[in-house]
């Protein structure tokens, strides 16, 4: 199981790195799972991007139709609580939430955030970008 993060997701539904293939990285992920803190942080990522007039408000609320569409498994955050907090000596919560997800999948986490480069925990991290 692939977790995604936000950054990943985001990236994605504006297309805004075509370089990366996006794509086709989400599609060799096999099955695919985020928490639900992923669309919060998601409309607020695409929030941001429209107010800084990188996109339209019409290209935002299309990629909020998209996000929830989005094929991959939604899951709760609560049975994760006390890892998202261990986790939290080093990481954000949000961070940390992404990593004990997969942690808990016993999957890897696909993010395009560098943060995650000092995490060594037993979930693998795959950065892209």
């Amino acid at each position: 199981m692939t977790v995604l993060d936000a950054s990943v997701v985001v990236d994605y539904l504006l297309g805004l790195s075509p370089e990366l293939n996006l794509p086709r990285e989400i599609e060799n992920a096999g099955d695919i799972a985020f928490p639900g803190l992923l669309e919060i942080e998601a409309l607020s990522a695409i929030g941001r991007i429209m107010r800084s007039g990188r996109i339209s408000r019409q290209r935002a609320l299309g990629a909020i139709e998209d996000l929830t569409a989005f094929p991959a498994l939604r899951y709760d955050h609560t049975h994760i609580l006390p890892r998202i907090f261990e986790l939290q000596t080093n990481f954000s919560a949000y961070d940390a939430t992404y990593l004990a997800l997969a942690e808990s999948l016993n999957g890897s986490l696909l993010t395009m955030d560098t943060a995650f480069r000092s995490y060594r925990g037993k979930a693998k991290i795959r950065l892209i970008g």
